[in-house]
């Protein structure tokens, strides 16, 4: 599809955004290193933003002809694109669609060209960004193969450059490369800001739900199934589970919340504000026919009988809270059941 000549006025650029790249390209060696070597793809979070490029040297005209060059024949660049991204992991179409993924690389080739030619961006096309970490936290895509997908525009763009600089040149474009990796760094930053901060958001919104969920489950009977199956769907556990129950006085509750944190790492387990106390429901080691000494030691709480399913916690966190009641102002440790009720003075 022919691309018509680009101008320096901005376009709107539709809502979506871009994706990454692997330095290890030939054609890369002449700069002397990656933009997308900054960033950690399992780091947990985000360096200061860099600066937006253009803060620095001006463009040389001959820089800003082969940006508008490119601007001009982008269909190739996203089509070169597009062949090495779907090698990876979740961009074959499995977790992008073909037509997203496509759009959301010309958006954002068109930006990156924009800022190494130091050209004028629309508002939409400062959000490109965002709006691709955003979306790609929504559909689940791992944040390691989104920042390796985002890297990849990096060699694409140093490559199309390669290729219609004359030997002449070289030179020249060789000192255009900081603007290069300047345009990528930038862009990569905040793709990856915006990912943790929608994961946060979809992290809090599912816990909400999981709240509210295990809130009407512990209020019920336990026998509506479809209930049942919703908040064993949210814990991801079998609804045939066995479970742990324990409930903790106001006066204990920060050291089961310290307990439950330091001591079941890696298990399934809920914390619930329940009737003035708090509520563990955590599931049950395979095999298991009691709550594992360790895990509450020196918790003042009273531990219900294991539910056998998840219909039956309900049940067992009744019989705990009626123990957990009589417990209040005292030096308690976790009380099972069978257990006889004394005062530990």
């Amino acid at each position: 599809m022919h691309t018509p000549p680009v101008s320096d006025t901005p376009r709107p650029a539709p809502a979506g955004p871009s994706d990454p790249v692997d330095p290890t390209d030939p054609a890369a060696s002449v700069v002397p290193t990656d933009p997308a070597e900054a960033a950690d793809p399992a780091a947990l979070s985000v360096p200061p933003a860099p600066a937006a490029p253009g803060t620095g040297a001006p463009v040389s005209p001959e820089l800003r002809a082969l940006v508008r060059t490119c601007l001009d024949d982008l269909d190739t660049l996203v089509g070169r694109y597009l062949t090495e991204v779907t090698a990876l992991e979740g961009y074959d179409g499995t977790t992008v669609a073909p037509d997203d993924l496509r759009e959301t690389a010309r958006d954002c080739f068109e930006l990156l060209l924009r800022l190494i030619g130091g050209l004028p961006l629309s508002e939409e096309q400062r959000g490109v960004p965002e709006r691709l970490g955003r979306r790609r936290a929504r559909q689940g895509m791992p944040l390691e193969r989104l920042l390796q997908a985002v890297r990849m525009d990096f060699r694409v763009l140093w490559t199309a450059f390669l290729e219609r600089t004359g030997p002449a040149e070289l030179t020249q474009l060789t000192r255009g490369a900081v603007r290069v990796w300047e345009a990528v760094e930038f862009h990569t930053v905040h793709v990856h800001a915006a990912y943790l901060d929608q994961v946060a958001v979809l992290a809090r919104e599912q816990e909400r739900e999981r709240t509210a969920l295990m809130g009407r489950l512990l209020s019920s009977d336990g026998r509506d199934q479809q209930l049942v199956a919703q908040a064993a769907t949210l814990l991801q556990v079998g609804a045939q589970s066995d479970f742990a129950v324990a409930v903790a006085h106001p006066d204990s509750q920060q050291k089961m919340r310290r307990a439950v944190s330091a001591r079941l790492t890696g298990r399934v387990s809920h914390l619930q504000q329940h009737n003035g106390m708090l509520v563990l429901v955590a599931q049950l080691p395979h095999g298991a026919h009691a709550v594992p000494e360790p895990w509450l030691d020196g918790v003042a709480c009273a531990v219900g009988p294991v539910a056998r399913g998840l219909s039956r916690v309900p049940d067992a966190v009744r019989v705990a809270e009626a123990v957990a009641a009589t417990m209040e102002g005292r030096g308690w440790g976790a009380i099972r059941p069978g257990e006889p009720v004394l005062w530990i003075v």
